[in-house]
């Protein structure tokens, strides 16, 4: 077994040791011999948007990455297929996909179980939901016992004698440890009454073969699921069927999950036709819709679980009881037990509640070892009294972990998401991540970094001053509004500090700033806010006089006005 990574945190070295280890299914090459079974990660769930890149999707299968699955092959998770996130371009994909774990790559994919090629001009989206891995979901293989023409039925305690849960599917290639096998057709799933279990069936009716495997999972756990009917009323457009739900309605950055649902009833309306989903901004509403174009049917039936974008805000300050050595300790309840949390902070020289102008020249991150703390990433002493903007996201579209191995060059890290890519007035914020998650650690990087867009590539890049580790993490945070690009100019600059004239700052000490500078030739110092006479600023910590016509982004929480004065939201 080899060291992946190393990281100095909290006065602690913590390494994470990697796994080690095949040919493509379905394409006729031998198969290199499977990683043995692991037991999945007792984590929390997580849910994210993949997009393909030509850098992840090489032929008919887009490898993910995500620091819950990575070098975890008895890691379960679902995937439903998304249409035109953040975009008006539609990528269809009319194919049935299963997920699939590489043992030489290490990583789970996406896989059209067909063969069709998922590498194309126009990038794909699946959402991706890791539920928590628990007696809740489980794995299901079709054999002589539970297998009868079309179905195989669930045998578990979890879901038998339970007619009202809400049961998804995911087809898996070969689950290690387990036999499994390609799958080219739609399923649906359905109670049967007289067994009193669950089965997992195919649309068209044709013979499940045996040993082919799915994931299957009863909806809940905090997550919203319930049943979607298609009616006369909700065909907003011909091929789809509108959802209408207080959970998904307004929220495109929401994750959306289906499988389709088939009643006991004689008169159940069958629709053999692979589906995803697709957020209408129009309408603001999310539609199911069939991938081939086919008109949808009146009738039809699916489970459907939302996982609604989750976020907040507080200031921390350091103090006695939460200093450690370079790290002060984050105590807030939304964010301290839940480690897959992303996590973007801003140095603060003066916030209302603690005007006592602390400096802290020191590059910064997040980290959690059982805890999140910010960190100076230099291992610097964090100092007593410095106050920090903190705001938090639970994963989601525009809030997600760009991670080592995305491409580029030493000093510079390809960023690809469906709201960055061919947008160059894209808006970003960053913060490292020096532990990812609860299974992933990255090195420290003890510089400023800076976003740039290249042209050429049409691409967002992070710029670093000297080598990025290959495995440096970021939080990367795409605000739905609330933000704008910041110039300085000779009106607005003097010496180290640059003026905000904003509306959205003027006036207001309570509003919290968030700023990541933009590559002009050159990386910025260490970065921090403050507010004087009226106007917030972006401040160099170490005293250095601001180049004109450096950009920066700023994202801006207008917190005084629902939440003054408190401290946390």
């Amino acid at each position: 077994m080899r060291i992946h990574a190393c990281v100095l945190l909290l006065s602690g070295l913590v390494c994470l040791a990697s796994l080690s280890g095949a040919a493509i299914p379905g394409t006729g090459a031998p198969q290199a011999q499977a990683a043995s079974p692991t037991s999945p990660a007792a984590v929390p769930g997580e849910a994210y948007l993949h997009l393909t890149t030509t850098a992840n999707t090489p032929g008919q299968y887009t490898l993910l990455d995500n620091l819950l699955l990575n070098g975890q092959p008895g890691a379960r998770f679902l995937t439903t297929h998304q249409l035109a996130p953040y975009t008006s371009v539609p990528a269809r994909n009319d194919h049935a996909t299963s997920a699939w774990y590489d043992v030489i790559d290490r990583r789970w994919a996406i896989y059209n179980d067909d063969t069709a090629s998922l590498n194309s001009t126009d990038s794909q989206a699946f959402g991706v939901f890791i539920p928590p891995q628990d007696n809740n979901l489980i794995l299901q293989t079709a054999v002589p016992t539970n297998t009868r023409v079309y179905q195989t039925f669930i045998d578990d305690p979890q879901f038998n004698s339970n007619p009202d849960a809400v049961i998804f599917a995911q087809h898996v290639i070969d689950p290690p440890g387990e036999p499994g096998t390609i799958y080219t057709h739609t399923v649906a799933v359905q109670y049967d009454t007289t067994r009193q279990k669950w089965a997992i069936e195919a649309t068209d009716f044709s013979a499940i073969p045996l040993f082919t495997s799915f994931f299957a999972w009863r909806g809940g756990g905090g997550v919203t699921v319930f049943r979607h009917t298609s009616t006369d009323a909700n065909h907003l457009r011909s091929d789809g069927t509108e959802i209408d739900n207080p959970a998904a309605n307004g929220h495109p950055d929401a994750l959306v999950l289906i499988t389709p649902y088939y009643s006991s009833s004689p008169l159940q309306v069958l629709n053999n036709h692979r589906q995803g989903v697709w957020y209408d901004p129009q309408n603001e509403r999310w539609t199911i819709y069939n991938e081939d174009g086919h008109n949808m049917l009146s009738g039809l039936t699916w489970d459907v679980a939302v996982i609604p974008p989750r976020s907040g805000f507080f200031v921390q300050q350091v103090t006695a009881s939460n200093q450690l050595g370079n790290a002060t300790r984050i105590d807030d309840p939304n964010v301290t037990d839940n480690p897959d949390v992303r996590i973007y902070v801003m140095h603060n020289f003066n916030p209302p509640e603690a005007p006592n102008a602390i400096s802290d020249d020191h590059p910064l991150a997040v980290g959690n070892l059982g805890h999140w703390y910010i960190t100076n990433a230099d291992v610097a002493p964090m100092p007593l009294g410095a106050t920090f903007n903190v705001y938090y996201t639970w994963p989601q579209g525009n809030s997600f972990t760009a991670s080592g191995g995305f491409g580029g060059t030493a000093t510079t890290h390809v960023l690809t998401h469906p709201a960055l890519d061919q947008n160059s007035s894209a808006l970003a914020l960053l913060t490292q991540n020096e532990n990812p998650g609860p299974v992933g650690v990255s090195m420290p990087y003890t510089r400023q970094v800076a976003l740039n867009y290249d042209n050429t590539g049409q691409a967002w890049q992070i710029m670093g001053y000297a080598s990025l580790p290959p495995d440096a993490t970021f939080n990367v945070l795409l605000p739905s509004g609330s933000s704008f690009v910041h110039v300085t100019t000779v009106d607005n600059t003097f010496l180290d500090e640059t003026t905000l004239d904003n509306p959205l700052t003027n006036g207001d000490p309570w509003a919290l700033i968030f700023v990541t500078p933009l590559y002009n030739g050159a990386i910025e110092p260490n970065l921090g806010v403050k507010y004087t006479l009226g106007h917030w600023a972006i401040v160099h910590e170490d005293h250095s006089p601001i180049g004109l016509g450096t950009s920066y982004n700023v994202f801006v929480i207008k917190r005084r006005f629902a939440f003054l004065p408190a401290l946390s939201r």
